[in-house]
């Protein structure tokens, strides 16, 4: 007489070896599976703090070419006797490697030939954390600013003030 075998649940676990072993393959696929999960994560961290960190600078640095602008603007219209306004005549640097905070500028004053009333391109540029001339590798900005004289200002302030300005980098 043949003697049919019927597969069943407790059949087949009889077949498979039985139930030792099976916790130990199952914690080690567990434990592979987190130590993926954390390496991933791990990584997205360690990304976004680097764009951070790029972000923090490219704002540092474009605030350090600002305040040279102020600055600049400042030594043109203070009427001290050096680099007034009235005295650039040719391309002259106001400032170079001129340190702020941890960066550090250089503006350059250009006179506007045949601008009426007297005008001057003050460009300033920037570099984090401070070199001059600024490496690469650094984060760098330039503004530039376009200022014009008016004698009949009361202030000196109002005696060079800005007309226009932009962003170069």
């Amino acid at each position: 007489m043949e003697r049919r075998f019927r597969l069943t649940a407790r059949n087949t676990v009889t077949l498979l070896g039985g139930k030792e072993g099976v916790v130990l393959p199952s914690v080690l696929m567990l434990i592979a599976v987190l130590a993926v999960v954390g390496a991933t994560s791990m990584n997205a961290s360690l990304t976004d703090l680097r764009i951070t960190g790029a972000y923090y600078k490219s704002v540092a640095v474009f605030h350090i070419a600002e305040a040279g602008l102020t600055h600049g603007r400042h030594e043109l219209s203070d009427e001290d006797g050096t680099l007034d306004f009235t005295d650039i005549l040719t391309p002259t640097a106001v400032f170079v490697g001129r340190g702020f905070h941890d960066g550090s500028y250089t503006v350059i004053a250009t006179p506007v030939a045949g601008s009426v009333p007297p005008r001057i391109r003050l460009r300033s540029s920037a570099c984090f954390p401070a070199a001059n001339p600024c490496p690469r590798g650094h984060a760098k900005a330039a503004v530039e600013a376009l200022l014009e004289h008016d004698p009949t200002g009361l202030t000196p302030r109002e005696r060079v003030r800005w007309v226009a300005w932009r962003a170069l980098d």
